[in-house]
């Protein structure tokens, strides 16, 4: 490699996750935490909700839609989501995947978000500051994406412990899934998804979890 080509060749390495210094069980645990007003969804890998993460997470979908700071007294966490010892990769690839799909509803909506249903059954065009709020709440939709990316739905979720079936699902799918385990805050909120896989086991969430 010559010099000329010393300054951009580093550019083009490949990655290497396996030298990225997580620490220990990274990853084996994910806190789901919602605004109580506005229901948009922060995640996070730690039990302290991190201000200045969170407020990157938040997107602007209009004039004063977007919080100057985040207030920690209107956050509480929704859910935890745990995967066994050891499966950190699962974790982090759960992650990204509620991640993506958060930010695919913040882009990607109906006409519903246009518009709302008189009691005539006319529509009346929403507000430039109502489509924004109903942009930012994501309650219902970050359950359904649990429900999603833990069933394995995805392109490379991690979720898979085999190579997911290409033809109608076997008997005893469960166990070529990773466990998983979620603690809620209020457990009306799992009725959010319209079911869940059996390799999804439902817990409440203790004090210990919320400070």
């Amino acid at each position: 490699m010559s010099i000329r080509q010393g300054h951009y060749k580093s550019r083009f390495r490949q990655p290497q996750p396996e030298l990225s210094g997580y620490a220990e069980g990274h990853g084996e645990r994910i806190w789901v935490f919602h605004q109580v007003r506005t229901h948009q969804i922060v995640y996070s890998h730690s039990h302290v909700l991190d201000a200045h993460k969170a407020l990157k997470q938040i997107p602007f979908a209009g004039k004063k839609t977007r919080p100057a700071k985040i207030r920690k007294d209107l956050w509480r966490p929704l859910a935890v989501l745990e995967f066994p010892k050891g499966m950190g990769a699962v974790g982090r690839s759960v992650f990204a995947k509620l991640r993506e799909f958060r930010r695919r509803h913040e882009l990607e909506w109906e006409d519903d978000v246009y518009f709302e249903m008189r009691p005539d059954g006319n529509r009346r065009v929403l507000t430039r500051q109502q489509r924004g709020l109903k942009i930012h709440e994501q309650l219902p939709n970050a359950v359904a994406d649990m429900a999603a990316v833990l069933s394995g739905i995805g392109k490379s979720n991690k979720m898979w412990l085999e190579a997911p079936p290409r033809k109608r699902p076997q008997p005893r799918l469960e166990t070529r899934r990773a466990r998983a385990t979620i603690f809620w805050s209020n457990g009306i909120f799992k009725h959010h998804a319209r079911d869940w896989t059996p390799n999804v086991i439902h817990g409440a969430m203790d004090d210990t979890m919320k400070d």
